[in-house]
């Protein structure tokens, strides 16, 4: 829709993007206002792909063109959606387990058993304090355990158990419910003390680590998710290949049709050709026959002549 002004005639049209008509696009071209705005409008029609003319009332002018497709693309307020926000979850619980696996100095240890139930659960994410150095009967320290005990013992590379008594530079540990453990720590084996604080169940995930289906599995989620955002555009994309294709081939089709007819119509013009060219023939043959005829007449008339000539004499005599 455009009104006109001194200087120019400013022309804008609506497109709509969407059926609830929240969204638009601007189609704009100026003119002087000395042209003819109709001739105007009438050359954008029939370059803009035959747009129905609409129109003229209380000075303005109408344009309605048929919407084929628009591509949209938000660029304000855009927010996040729910694969975005899960994915951002899932990348900050997946960082956090691989903090907590492979930094023994981190303030945050995963409860891998359920020998401190009910005190700690197992799948408890327990926040500590590195390298205390005042421990006392009662604590609940993390220990790491020398390979020999490792192996001796079959115990993890790391427990979660309370101090039950100090003996000198050894510490006797113990489980709530599994009771005393067979080996003594030393305090240099100790990395860290519970403050008391937990988040359940968010230890899973350094658990879920600690197995190569662990990992696995947290692969195939993140894959999963980039599939889930990203798939729709690669089908989109894959579709319009497939139609650019489809289109090709229509066109080449139709090509060979086109070089089909037209090789039809030659093999009918050579036959009708051949047809003249025979007709042609037939009538230089009877054109000879036509002479000779006359030739032959032209004999007989001569030897008429010579008879009745003779005739003449002896009628005479």
């Amino acid at each position: 829709r455009f009104d006109s002004d001194s200087e120019r005639i400013k022309v804008g049209l609506k497109l709509p993007k969407q059926e609830d008509g929240e969204d638009w696009i601007w189609y704009r071209f100026s003119a002087s206002p000395n042209e003819n705005v109709k001739e105007l409008l009438e050359e954008e029609r029939i370059r803009l792909g035959s747009p129905v003319f609409g129109s003229k009332g209380e000075s303005k002018y109408y344009l309605e063109f048929p919407v084929v497709e628009v591509e949209r693309e938000e660029v304000e307020g855009k927010g996040w959606g729910f694969v975005e926000k899960l994915a951002l979850i899932g990348v900050v619980v997946l960082l956090t387990g691989l903090f907590t696996y492979f930094s023994p100095a981190t303030p945050l240890t995963a409860v891998t058993s359920q020998s401190m139930e009910p005190t700690l659960n197992r799948g408890d994410l327990i926040i500590t304090r590195p390298n205390p150095g005042d421990i006392q009967a009662g604590d609940i320290i993390i220990v790491e355990v020398p390979e020999a005990y490792q192996r001796k013992y079959n115990y993890p590379s790391r427990f979660v158990h309370r101090v039950k008594d100090i003996d000198g530079n050894y510490i006797e540990t113990a489980g709530d419910k599994s009771g005393e453990d067979p080996f003594k720590s030393r305090f240099q084996d100790v990395v860290g003390k519970y403050t008391g604080l937990k988040i359940p169940y968010l230890g899973f995930v350094v658990i879920l680590l600690q197995s190569i289906y662990g990992v696995a599995y947290i692969t195939i989620v993140m894959s999963g998710w980039v599939l889930y955002d990203r798939l729709p555009s690669w089908l989109e994309e894959k579709e319009k290949r497939e139609r650019r294709v489809n289109e090709a081939l229509e066109k080449t089709a139709k090509v060979h049709d086109s070089l089909k007819s037209l090789s039809n119509s030659i093999n009918i013009y050579a036959r009708h050709l051949r047809s003249h060219t025979s007709a042609v023939q037939n009538l230089s043959k009877s054109s000879e026959k036509t002479q000779e005829a006359t030739e032959k007449l032209a004999q007989t008339s001569q030897k008429l002549d010579s008879i009745l000539n003779k005739l003449d004499e002896k009628l005479e005599k």
